[in-house]
């Protein structure tokens, strides 16, 4: 089983229970909020246009863009979200790992479908056999013009450590050096609108002592042209 196959099994449904939100709750929650606020500070969405968020957890994010008559999708693999997301805000989430969803490949139906990909602390959970072909998937879904938003827990090297809630499990959590967006960055197709690191538990509460928490936040725009200089030998 690959972690991605025990995320939806296992954790995905511990994680709904640890931080369950209630009905009469305040959506969106503050971190959502402050995502959407990066966010539209520098992309201009038009109604019909189309927002994909990958591991979007309860949909409060989503049912905010379609306030403003943009199509969204959602992929979560905790069941109790989904539930949670379809009771709440009537949104119809992709109740599967982001590598078992219908918008993981090459399919020619949804080549650049989506203005805005959000992952929102997802890449740092994906199995390293499948994050290679999940941002390569992410990039057959973004237009050129179109953006990418990730957030995700920062750090100037590459490691991973164990998932503190299933100790004796091969559970980790992973980060790659200066984050998951120098690898698309790397292939010069993309450029960085703006990227915010705060070592703050704001938004989400961090306790383990590896990880004490150094966040990033970063818009990637997808170039019209790649951006790798020509050189004549």
């Amino acid at each position: 089983m690959i972690q991605d196959d025990f995320y939806k099994a296992i954790e995905a449904n511990s994680f709904f229970n640890r931080n369950q939100p209630r009905s009469s709750d305040s959506f969106p929650r503050p971190s959502k909020i402050a995502i959407q606020t990066f966010i539209d500070s520098d992309v201009e969405l038009r109604r019909g246009d189309q927002v994909l968020e990958i591991g979007c957890f309860i949909g409060d994010l989503l049912a905010e863009y379609r306030k403003k008559g943009i199509l969204v999708h959602g992929i979560e693999p905790s069941q109790d979200a989904c539930a949670f997301a379809l009771g709440q805000f009537s949104i119809d989430i992709e109740n599967v790992a982001f590598s078992q969803s219908q918008f993981f490949g090459f399919d020619p139906q949804h080549e650049g479908r989506f203005n805005l990909v959000i992952l929102d602390d997802v890449l740092g959970w994906v199995d390293r056999s499948r994050i290679l072909q999940s941002l390569a998937a992410i990039d057959w879904l973004v237009p050129k013009n179109g953006h990418i938003f990730i957030r995700e827990l920062y750090s100037d090297t590459s490691y991973s450590v164990p998932n503190h809630h299933h100790p004796g499990d091969d559970i980790r959590n992973y980060r790659h050096a200066h984050g998951h967006h120098q690898l698309l960055v790397g292939t010069g197709q993309y450029a960085v609108v703006k990227m915010h690191i705060r070592p703050t538990n704001q938004f989400q509460r961090v306790e383990s002592p590896w990880h004490r928490a150094v966040w990033a936040d970063v818009l990637l725009q997808k170039l019209p042209v790649d951006s790798i200089p020509i050189i004549h030998l």
